[in-house]
C-alpha cells in the first residue's frame, strides 16, 4: 500500500504507474490524479500539444507501424471511425470519391497509364483521382502519389499564407 502525494489516499501499488527515478519504483501520484493533472495541463494549451504530438509522430513513424502490427483490430476500427467522421463532415467529397470509384470499377471510366502532371508511366491502380472542385464529380486529374502529395502540400501552404495575411 502507498499514499498518493496529491490526493493523500492510501491505495494499492497497482494504482500507481512505474517510475524508475523514484526509490520505490512507482510514481508519487496515483494514476487517477496523474490523469486529472494531464487533462487540465493539456486543456490549457491544446494547440501546443497537437503540434508536439504531430512533430513526434513524423519523427517516429516506426512506432505507429509497430502499433498497427501489434493491434490490427484496434487500428482497423480507428480508421473506420475516422472514415465515417470524414464522410459526415464532407458529404460532397465522399459522393465524388464514390462516383469515381464506382465508375472505374464498372469500366465506365478508364484510368490513364501515366500521371497527367509529370507524365511518368504508372500502373492504373497506382494513380490517384484528384478533384479540384468536388461539385464537378467527373472532373478529375489522374496523378501519381508524389504529384498528388505535392499538389496538396502546395494547397496547404497557400492556405496557411492566406490565413497569416488575414491576421
Amino acid at each position: 500500500m502507498k499514499r498518493c502525494g496529491k490526493c493523500g489516499e492510501v491505495k494499492s501499488f497497482s494504482e500507481f504507474n512505474k517510475c524508475s527515478a523514484t526509490q520505490s519504483g512507482l510514481h508519487a501520484w496515483c494514476r487517477e490524479c496523474q490523469s486529472e493533472y494531464r487533462k487540465q495541463y493539456y486543456a490549457n494549451d491544446p494547440e501546443k500539444w497537437r503540434r508536439a504530438t504531430n512533430e513526434w509522430r513524423t519523427e517516429h513513424p516506426h512506432y505507429r507501424r509497430e502499433y498497427e502490427r501489434k493491434y490490427p483490430e484496434r487500428c482497423r476500427e480507428q480508421y473506420r471511425r475516422y472514415g465515417r467522421l470524414q464522410r459526415q463532415r464532407y458529404p460532397q467529397k465522399a459522393k465524388a470519391r464514390w462516383a469515381i470509384a464506382r465508375d472505374v470499377q464498372h469500366g465506365k471510366i478508364i484510368k490513364p497509364s501515366s500521371c497527367q502532371r509529370c507524365g511518368e508511366p504508372y500502373e492504373a491502380a497506382k494513380l490517384h483521382g484528384h478533384h479540384e472542385d468536388y461539385s464537378r464529380l467527373y472532373d478529375v486529374i489522374w496523378l501519381c502519389d508524389s504529384c498528388h502529395k505535392r499538389l496538396h502540400f502546395i494547397a496547404q501552404e497557400s492556405t496557411k499564407n492566406i490565413e497569416n495575411i488575414a491576421q
